[in-house]
């Protein structure tokens, strides 16, 4: 059976209906999965206020990209030790994500391009459910 409950298109209506609203990049991700993580919205979006603005507004990490990590924590199941199996889901949802933009620092991103958030949400919202879908 596979742990995927929405559909990429409900993740995807989700993260832009909440970044209408002006929430947060890894706000907008971590609400997308909330059968993965099976938090409250509350406190799905609490643990990823932090992350916005690469990392507390300091254009470091992106926002989209903390979220992932986050969330591969919750993919690994009961499996919550496995740090080797879960740093290599990380490492290969980033390099797609640095495939796709070039770089995981926020401030780079606004400069190469003007990428707007919502691109950077969408992209990461579709790398992390085609990661599920292919480990489901």
């Amino acid at each position: 059976m596979s742990i995927i409950l929405k559909s990429l298109n409900e993740r995807l209506s989700i993260a832009r209906e909440l970044r209408a609203k002006g929430y947060g990049c890894s706000q907008c991700v971590m609400l997308a999965f909330p059968d993965i993580h099976n938090l409250t919205e509350n406190q799905a979006a609490a643990l990823s206020i932090g992350h916005g603005g690469g990392i507390g507004g300091q254009g470091l990490t992106c926002g989209c990209v903390m979220a992932m990590s986050t969330l591969s924590g919750f993919m690994s199941g009961e499996n919550i030790t496995d740090k080797p199996t879960t740093y290599k889901k990380v490492r290969i949802m980033t390099q797609e994500f640095i495939d796709r933009n070039d770089t995981v620092l926020c401030r780079e991103l606004k400069t190469i391009g003007k990428r707007p958030c919502i691109e950077l949400i969408e992209n990461t919202v579709r790398i992390i459910h085609n990661n599920l879908e292919s480990a489901g």
